[in-house]
């Protein structure tokens, strides 16, 4: 394998960062150079330029145009967001596991649920998610933000000021496993979904001065901000007035511009940052709830799975 390797977007924006996450931790016990980049690939009905079959592209058959625009440059200062790329490296975005027999030090014990938040023992198996927290975490710490950026993160900072704020994340209901008929939800679902996450957050609000819901689907602020008034807290998002999702891969992908993808990263970005910030977090198996839990080690959180799991 090239010690040069650049780590490129694929399939849905949180995944991408905690792929990023765990090459970067392979790089801690391997000498590899490390370059990230994220690209709107919506015009590609699978959002990746590269297969499980075929994993990588080598340089000498890249088209390094697809280098010069990288979405990550306006938002981190990093060594790893690079403005100027090796002349040999290879490209791939999928997760270490693939590369398995090509990593000298292959890291087994973190990546032993691939590095991914999307299966619920990975958080059942608390112990090793401690150790996932500290070690992406270190990744994370690793990149600064630009000055434009980080005027977006201190801003809506502002919204927890002198809280002590729990929070629940909450995806489109097609995210989640009706727990009754054991079948991926629908919208018929939905009453008794929100009924559900708002018994989670009353039992626990006494300790709390604010809830904090990460969503964009609207009907969730909707349905909190009539039950928790000025205790619920959110930010300024254009958001689904249903529970539509933006769905990247396969046959309900559709294309994005450069800029609404590019606010699609930010914005998702935002949300997980801000979520991370609070004092304790509710959610369901999914990468945004991972990278929340890897951003800030400080915090608690709870898997949700008793009332509604996640798909």
């Amino acid at each position: 394998m090239s010690s040069n390797i650049i780590v490129g977007n694929a399939c849905g924006v949180f995944s991408a960062f905690l792929n990023f996450f765990s090459w970067m931790s392979v790089a801690e016990k391997n000498k590899l150079d490390i370059s990230l980049h994220v690209k709107n690939k919506t015009h590609d009905w699978n959002n990746c330029l590269t297969t499980p079959e075929n994993p990588y592209i080598r340089s000498s058959q890249f088209d390094k145009d697809i280098l010069k625009e990288n979405i990550l440059s306006d938002i981190f200062n990093s060594k790893v967001v690079k403005k100027k790329y090796p002349d040999q490296f290879i490209f791939l975005e999928h997760y270490p596991e693939l590369f398995y027999n090509s990593i000298e030090s292959y890291p087994s014990h973190l990546l032993k649920y691939s590095g991914k938040g999307g299966m619920p023992v990975v958080y059942q198996d608390t112990e090793h998610l401690k150790f996932v927290r500290e070690t992406f975490n270190r990744q994370w710490n690793k990149l600064s933000y630009t000055k434009k950026f980080k005027k977006l993160v201190d801003e809506e900072e502002k919204l927890l000021n002198d809280k002590k704020v729990i929070s629940i994340m909450l995806r489109t209901i097609y995210h989640y496993v009706n727990p009754n008929t054991k079948q991926v939800a629908t919208e018929s679902d939905a009453d008794e979904f929100i009924k559900g996450a708002i018994k989670n957050i009353k039992s626990r609000m006494s300790q709390y001065d604010a809830v904090l819901v990460t969503t964009q689907n609207q009907p969730y602020i909707d349905a909190f901000s009539k039950e928790f008034g000025e205790d619920c807290i959110f930010t300024e998002r254009d958001r689904f007035e249903d529970y539509n999702d933006w769905r990247g891969i396969g046959k309900d992908a559709y294309e994005l511009s450069d800029e609404k993808y590019k606010e699609e990263v930010e914005k998702c970005l935002l949300d997980v940052i801000l979520t991370s910030k609070s004092d304790h977090i509710l959610g369901t198996c999914s990468n945004m709830f991972l990278g929340a839990l890897s951003m800030n080690t400080k915090n608690t959180y709870e898997l949700i799975q008793g009332n509604f799991w996640g798909a």
